[in-house]
This record gives structure tokens, sequence and C-alpha cells, in this order.
């Protein structure tokens, strides 16, 4: 992906975060019928190893899928990396209660590059809203780090940059809140959605578009990750 379709994916979910969303969730049901449809546990916890068995038990083939790739994750990732979430798997109380602390807003949920169609005009629009939910900035960009990553030719630190900007500028400067937690906990968010995927590129000897092989990439996003979880759990 070029730097120009970047921005433009990242002035995308800056608007769609920038809507007000607290007025739909005012309207909706007490019950939770209407919206958001994806609760933000089930959200983080979807590709999970426990997830991952109760897939597999239940007869859909990617459960085998995430279960090899975290099975690699472990074999892999560094070992205080392997503990941070394998404790956010059994109890991810205390990331929710860490995402509880910054600012909420409608996120498009799967928000990765296959979803978002950029028009002539300037103008993006996006594909299955499914997984659409009402959290921190930071579930939204720890997915799309982790979901694109063999698109992204930038490191997370500047794309999450990138995007603070963008978001500045559409008048969302009040999701921003705490922007170091907002960045840790992305980082926590996307590898505890994606590690099983990080775990097979590494095994793979994937290079990835910044230059880094897959196996390096992990190493990063696992002592991020186990940085993040000292500072934020």
């Amino acid at each position: 992906m070029g730097p120009e379709a970047l921005e433009r994916v990242l002035a995308a979910a800056a608007a769609i975060h920038s809507m007000p969303w607290s007025d739909l969730l005012d309207a909706s049901p007490e019950d939770g019928t209407w919206w958001p449809w994806c609760p933000v546990r089930e959200r983080i916890q979807l590709l999970s190893r426990d997830a991952a068995t109760r897939y597999r038990a239940g007869g859909l083939w990617v459960g085998e899928r995430f279960l090899t790739g975290w099975d690699a994750f472990d074999r892999l990732a560094p070992g205080p990396a392997r503990d941070v979430i394998e404790e956010l798997t059994a109890d991810p109380g205390p990331l929710l209660a860490a995402l509880e602390r910054l600012p909420a807003t409608g996120l498009h949920g799967d928000l990765k590059v296959a979803n978002v169609a950029l028009l002539p005009g300037g103008e993006a629009t996006c594909i299955d809203w499914q997984l659409t939910t009402y959290a921190p900035v930071a579930v939204e960009l720890g997915w799309l780090l982790v979901a694109n990553v063999a698109q992204l030719a930038d490191p997370p630190d500047t794309v999450l940059e990138a995007y603070r900007t963008a978001l500045e500028r559409a008048g969302g400067g009040a999701l921003v809140g705490d922007w170091a937690a907002q960045r840790d906990l992305a980082i926590l968010a996307g590898l505890l959605l994606r590690g099983w995927r990080k775990g097979l590129d590494a095994a793979a000897g994937t290079i990835l578009p910044t230059g880094l092989t897959a196996a390096e990439d992990l190493r990063w996003w696992g002592e991020e990750a186990v940085a993040a979880a000292r500072r934020r759990l």
C-alpha cells in the first residue's frame, strides 16, 4: 500500500470514528438489540486460542488453522509475551478495564484494506460492518495494524501517528484521550487478536513490506506487548 492510499484509509477511519455515535447509543434499546451488536469482550477474544478450540469443536475448519498459528506463536514468541497473551486469554478483564478508562466511539470493527474501497474523487466506503462496536479507537487500531501487516510498509508507530493526525483533522480530537495508553492498548489488543497469524508468518519465514522478517516483527510485538502490559494492566 502506498502512502497516499494509506492516508485515505486512515482519513476514512477517522471520519467514521468522529461521527456522533453516542447519539445512536443513547437511542438504542437497553437490551442492546440494536447497537452496538458486537460487545468489546467478544471482539477482542474473537480469535483467541480458547475461541479457536470452540470453533474446531463446532466443526469450523478455521479453528484448526488458528490453533496451528497459536502453537507457532507459543514456540516462537518471547516467553514473557506468551505469558501476557495466555493471561489475557484466560481473563481479558484487565485489558477491558484499561480500555474503559479511555474515550469510546463507534468502531467499524473489521477495518482492513480489503474492507475499504477508495473511490474516485477522494471518497471511501467500507463494507462488512458485522463487528461494529463501541470502544476506544485502540481496539480498531490494534486490528488495523495486525490485519494489514502484509500491506503496511510503515512501522506500527508511524501508522498510529498518521492516524492521530487524521483523527484531529476530522474533528475527533476528544477521542485521543491518553494517546500513550491508546498506543499501548492497541498493541495488546492486536497481539491478542492476531498473535496466531504472526506465529504462522514467523514459522514460514515471511518477509514483510517493512523489510523485517516476520520473526523480527513477532519479537517486536511481543516485547512491546510485555512493556505495555506492565504500564497499563
